[in-house]
């Protein structure tokens, strides 16, 4: 298990929201998905199951592929250009519902001491234009320390509407191969 918390310039230390994320995928797989099947695996009922069919199954592959990509912080740092020895904290991030702010989540968040990577992560078949006003409003709702440029990201796996990239929202977009591909 990790623990992620993240640590905002002029804090004084981690968020006092902490979640406990399972780092190990087939942990994560055989414990949504497995076990709670295992008398019907047992006694040959499942065979004929399309695994495709299972409740959420979009949701937990969505998931799995986030997880892969914070297992990969290094490398997608190198693709970013970011040195690790200037990163401060790197984890999934959310925030709580304030007077001030709204509640928002962003699947990873990178800071530096000048700089915050807001990380939008999809597992997609066609990942359209939607995407943009999406990662905006989080942006938007996100307690931002003065003084910090933000820098969105899309690491994606799936078909790429060509407006994205048109658009030119994004500081980078990163295919899931790029970042296999990459060596820290």
């Amino acid at each position: 298990m990790v623990q992620d918390s993240l640590y905002l310039a002029g804090s004084s230390g981690p968020s006092r929201l902490v979640r406990f994320r399972l780092k190990d995928n087939y942990l994560r797989f055989y414990l949504r998905y497995v076990e709670p099947l295992k008398s019907k695996i047992q006694q040959g009922l499942t065979e004929t199951l399309n695994i495709e069919s299972l409740v959420k199954w979009d949701v937990i592959m969505g998931f799995q592929f986030e997880n892969l990509v914070l297992n990969n912080i290094p490398a997608l740092c190198s693709l970013l250009s970011i040195n690790m020895n200037s990163v401060r904290s790197a984890s999934p991030y959310f925030q709580r519902t304030t007077q001030r702010h709204k509640a928002c989540q962003i699947d990873l968040l990178i800071q530096t001491r000048h700089t915050l990577y807001v990380c939008e992560i999809k597992l997609r078949k066609k990942i359209t234009r939607h995407i943009i006003p999406e990662v905006q409003d989080k942006i938007a709702r996100l307690k931002k320390p003065k003084n910090m440029t933000i820098r969105p990201v899309l690491i994606y796996e799936g078909e790429l509407d060509p407006s994205i990239v048109e658009e030119d929202f994004f500081d980078r977009c990163i295919h899931f191969a790029d970042l296999l591909e990459c060596r820290p």
